[in-house]
């Protein structure tokens, strides 16, 4: 069996769906939950039980890691992602341009390649900084507004192939978001 998933606890989801876990396990199990598919258990979740979608989602992945069929971080396709975030002093152009100083010219990260020059785009309200790797590997860094004077810098590294390269890649790039200062 897997680990306690991550996410939302117990109360929340209690209060957003008005039942606690055992009465999701349960009709779950009833549906013969562990020969669905993700999108199935979802779509029923949401249609037949009324659970908001985002909610459904939750309780989909949740069930998946209890039964031992996703492993935390995990995604339906089988691959993992982590994600990471820090709050940063200034406006998302100055923490992007923080940023940009310090990973533009990188040719490798933790001694993986970079494959390509990074892209960057922008919206009103985000930035987002992406490269891929050379082990097909995804990096994604997204800065939004968090307050006067304030910024949320989040790092999404998706596509990688295992728990243990998962959290390989958090460490360093936790301390890579500390290092923006």
């Amino acid at each position: 069996m897997a680990t306690r998933p991550t996410g939302a606890g117990d109360a929340a989801l209690e209060r957003a769906t008005g039942q606690p876990w055992p009465h999701w396990r349960a009709l779950l199990d009833g549906w013969g939950g562990s020969s669905l598919d993700h999108k199935t258990l979802a779509r029923r979740l949401a249609d037949e039980a009324g659970v908001d979608g985002w909610w459904a989602q939750i309780l989909t992945v949740r069930y998946e890691q209890e039964i031992g069929r996703r492993q935390p971080g995990q995604r339906c396709s089988g691959d993992h992602e982590i994600g990471v975030s820090a709050t940063r002093l200034g406006d998302m152009d100055a923490v992007l341009a923080a940023w940009r100083a310090g990973h533009d010219a990188r040719a490798e990260a933790d001694g993986v390649a970079f494959d390509g020059p990074p892209r960057v785009t922008a919206t009103e309200k985000w930035r987002y900084w992406k490269r891929d790797l050379a082990d097909a590997s995804r990096l994604t860094v997204n800065f939004c507004p968090k307050g006067e004077g304030k910024v949320l810098l989040q790092i999404q590294h998706g596509k990688l192939a295992d728990a243990g390269t998962a959290e390989r890649w958090r460490a360093y790039w936790k301390a890579e978001a500390k290092a923006l200062g």
